[in-house]
């Protein structure tokens, strides 16, 4: 039998990781336009964002520029899920068992400021690692959402890597395949320290 430690740890954790990778589900599905619009707004040059707008650069732009299509809006949407999706299960997780261990640690020091601090070292360490962890899923999903743009990295060949023919997940794992065979697996952890920088904080305040 299970010991009750055990049962307990994992009673906090599964809910939370439910709810957490539902939710975060839902609001990708929901807000994955906005994403879209967010990723090309950044990466293209002046040419670029005359089609469109400033609000969806080279989205509204012709067939060949990746976007024209109402469809066209929720490019990118299966690898920000295969991105989102790990990642707020892994925090949770993360987070649970961090934030449970620590109150181990003040149990006799219950006070609101010893239930803050647990909960702010928590989410920073829950976040960092999540993020960390996710990175290769980040670069990808930022590399569809550019491709066959003008935003897209120069010398890189988007025909090969990211070919319109793939869909959903298979287009995720041929672009991840193609970078580690054309730019070596340490690309797809391209910016892995600033991500995580950017996450422990704002998962501690979560």
């Amino acid at each position: 039998k299970d010991s009750p430690s055990s049962s307990s740890s994992s009673s906090g954790w599964l809910p939370a990781l439910v709810a957490g990778v539902s939710a975060r589900g839902l609001a990708v599905l929901t807000t994955s336009p906005l994403e879209l619009a967010r990723t090309r707004a950044q990466a293209s040059g002046p040419d670029m964002s005359k089609r469109g707008g400033p609000w969806f650069p080279g989205i509204a732009g012709g067939s060949g520029h990746g976007g024209a299509s109402f469809r066209g809006l929720w490019r990118g949407t299966t690898a920000t899920l295969a991105r989102d999706v790990p990642f707020s299960g892994i925090y949770w997780m993360a987070a649970e068992e961090l934030r449970e261990r620590a109150g181990r640690v003040v149990q006799g020091e219950a006070t609101m400021g010893g239930v803050a601090l647990v909960n702010l070292c928590a989410g920073t360490g829950a976040g960092a690692l999540a993020a960390a962890v996710t990175t290769p899923l980040d670069v990808v999903k930022t590399r569809i959402q550019v491709a066959h743009t003008s935003a897209a990295p120069v010398g890189w060949d988007a025909a090969v890597a990211c070919p319109r023919t793939k869909r959903g997940l298979g287009q995720v794992a041929q672009m991840m395949w193609g970078i580690c065979k054309h730019e070596g697996p340490h690309r797809l952890f391209s910016g892995m320290v600033p991500r995580a920088m950017r996450a422990a904080p704002s998962c501690a305040i979560v």
